[in-house]
């Protein structure tokens, strides 16, 4: 029968530990780990005469209970990285949409093409063609609207000119001076079409001037 031994141990008289066990801090003697024979020095660790469990298995199990322990923080990680890389997809697609907008040259038009692109760029399949005049041509949704603005862009002249034909039939209280008579026909001309001045004043300075072959030279030598 194997000999049992106790794990902790009263030291002796003169304050050693019997062979096997160590001091410890608490003053009592502690049985040291045992090697196993036949075993690799240090390979084995055996506990109270029952189990014996290898270093490399040891090792295994405590890696296989980190593993375990990491999967909630890795499955929180791909969630937070899939819902950032939608927000900055939807950043980037807000931006363009931005940008082309603004490459629009009729400020009332503007709002139409933002609904057309966030509807092109948002909602329509991407594999999904349309064509306008020529059947055997075909774009996406995209270009759809990219050449409404083009067409927008082309008439832009004419329509400007058209609008301000209202501002240019004599009015008493224009100034005859040439800088404040472009200031006054200028701020007509956004009061009557409704413009923003912060945002419009150069395409209605342009209008303005057009309108005004002579104003508009004046305008240039001045």
């Amino acid at each position: 029968m194997a000999e049992t031994r106790a794990e902790t141990l009263d030291p002796d008289p003169d304050g050693s530990c019997p062979e096997g066990y160590v001091k410890g801090d608490d003053g009592r003697c502690h049985m040291k780990p045992m090697e196993t024979k036949g075993a690799a020095s240090m390979d084995t660790l055996v506990k109270d005469g029952e189990i014996v469990v290898t270093l490399s298995e040891l090792a295994a199990l405590k890696a296989k209970a980190a593993r375990a322990d990491r999967v909630p923080t890795l499955e929180q990680q791909l969630h937070e990285q899939a819902q950032a890389s939608a927000e900055f997809v939807d950043k980037q697609r807000d931006a363009r949409i931005a940008f082309k907008v603004r490459e629009c040259k009729i400020p009332a038009f503007r709002t139409f093409a933002k609904v057309f692109y966030d509807m092109a760029l948002r909602h329509a399949p991407e594999a999904q063609r349309y064509s306008l005049l020529d059947p055997k041509i075909t774009m996406t949704a995209e270009e759809v609207v990219d050449s409404f603005v083009d067409v927008v862009n082309k008439q832009a002249d004419v329509l400007f000119k058209t609008m301000s034909i209202d501002t240019k039939p004599s009015d008493p209280n224009e100034p005859e001076q040439i800088a404040a008579k472009i200031e006054y026909r200028v701020t007509e001309y956004v009061r009557h079409n409704k413009l923003d001045r912060k945002k419009d004043y150069k395409a209605a300075l342009q209008a303005v001037l057009d309108a005004d072959p002579d104003l508009k030279d004046a305008y240039s030598r001045s």
